[in-house]
């Protein structure tokens, strides 16, 4: 076990090496003729569709969500955000209005919106309320459903490392588990650092 737990501590402190290394000396020496290909510009010069989920303010989405949820008359962001958490619909961390939505809050929305239903919180029943939360989730982009994986604590000491071979035997690393092809996460082996 502790050669296994060795052996990912060296190949990660290899990469991180590499990776500073590499880092430190981009744009030393010899000037770029021609700026390197970004992972949205393809080799034709066409630009290919995102694949990460779209960046909206949670103040945003919970004036959103309290309209379709029909909260009654609305001032703005805090006013909405408020009306949500009255309700016991909100992140586990609280609304802030500016930062970006995460799938982890969306999950916890979720959950506050059914247990919102359940207690009569609000008028709807719970089917209708969480159909109206995925229509405001799709309206803004945000029809990125987190797998359980995604929804892993992800502070230092709780990072998940993922592990897979492809087709062609090449091992691959990642700790976003959505960007795994389908195909291989029944296969992954998981390492938490």
């Amino acid at each position: 076990m502790f050669a296994h737990s060795f052996k990912w501590r060296c190949i990660r402190d290899l990469i991180v090496a590499l990776c500073l290394t590499l880092t430190a000396s981009y744009g030393q020496g010899e000037e770029i003729v021609e700026p390197l290909p970004t992972p949205s510009t393809s080799q034709n010069g066409t630009s290919w569709p995102s694949a990460e989920q779209a960046h909206v303010p949670e103040g945003t989405f919970a004036v959103q969500l309290a309209e379709a949820l029909k909260l009654g008359p609305l001032s703005g962001g805090t006013n909405a955000e408020e009306l949500l958490s009255n309700l016991g619909i909100k992140p586990s961390n609280g609304w802030v209005s500016e930062r970006p939505i995460t799938p982890v809050a969306l999950h916890d929305i979720e959950k506050g919106i059914s247990a919102a239903s359940d207690q009569k919180k609000i008028a709807l029943k719970k089917d209708q309320a969480l159909k109206l939360f995925g229509d405001v989730r799709a309206k803004l982009g945000l029809n990125v459903n987190p797998s359980p994986e995604t929804l892993v604590d992800q502070t230092p000491g709780n990072r998940v490392i993922y592990r897979y071979t492809d087709a062609e035997g090449v091992i691959h690393f990642t700790d976003v588990y959505d960007s795994i092809p389908e195909e291989y996460r029944k296969k992954v082996t998981k390492n938490t650092e």
